[in-house]
């Protein structure tokens, strides 16, 4: 398996693709992970999950990956930290999120041409939002994270975390001062055995359909979880 940061460079798997992998769930328990445990805050325009759980909910060895990751980081830097800004998303909500752009390209599509291919449809929705068969947030394997001052203020990224609009280039479009923290940050969370989502600098998974399929893992480890099915794991 390739954990090499460097190896993902422009990568972005497809939905085609994913549907493809395979998955043998371990049905590894879920943990709540808090800010008197591990910096964490839900970030605004981020809030869906906020209220369900006390914590941001993550599969357990997630979570021991990124308290490595946030080790290697302060090593190299130790006037930096690692924040988690989000990881387990109810299936419910992916679906939810899914449906109402499926319902908008369809619309759209129809007006254009009398036949739509259903694949084709999903691979274009995908781009934006992920199919929740495929998701990786639904898992609890995929976190959104990134870089903070001692005192928890945000540094240069190259952009704000979750400016979508910014994100149509790879990680490694930006430059100087920004280029150089996103670079620790996807080299800390590949050497704590997390794959980098290219066009998301702040995206990173483990166990999911998408880790399997970039690391050349013969199978991901963990399928979608209902809101009940996470209840019951913790």
């Amino acid at each position: 398996m390739n954990t090499d940061a460097n190896a993902f460079i422009g990568s972005k798997a497809t939905y085609m693709q994913l549907i493809g992998v395979h998955v043998e769930d371990n049905n590894e328990m879920f943990i709540c992970i808090t800010p008197d445990v591990f910096p964490s805050a839900y970030m605004p325009g981020m809030k869906d999950m906020q209220g369900l759980f006390p914590g941001i909910p993550l599969r357990t060895s997630v979570f021991n990956r990124l308290r490595n990751a946030r080790r290697i980081v302060k090593s190299q830097r130790p006037d930096l930290d690692l924040l988690l800004t989000y990881g387990y998303r109810t299936l419910e909500i992916q679906t939810e999120l899914f449906v109402k752009e499926l319902e908008i390209e369809k619309m759209n599509t129809n007006n254009a041409q009398s036949h739509v291919d259903e694949n084709e449809l999903y691979e274009k929705i995908h781009r934006r939002i992920a199919v929740p068969l495929v998701a990786g947030h639904p898992t609890g394997g995929a976190v959104d994270v990134t870089l903070i001052t001692k005192a928890g203020k945000m540094i240069d990224m190259g952009s704000a975390i979750y400016d979508f609009a910014a994100h149509t280039e790879p990680t490694f479009s930006v430059t100087g001062v920004a280029l150089a923290h996103r670079i620790l940050l996807r080299n800390a969370m590949a050497e704590a055995g997390f794959i980098p989502f290219d066009f998301e600098y702040w995206h990173f998974s483990y166990g999911d359909r998408e880790w399997a399929y970039m690391a050349a893992s013969s199978h991901a480890i963990f399928s979608q979880k209902s809101l009940h099915e996470v209840q019951s794991m913790m």
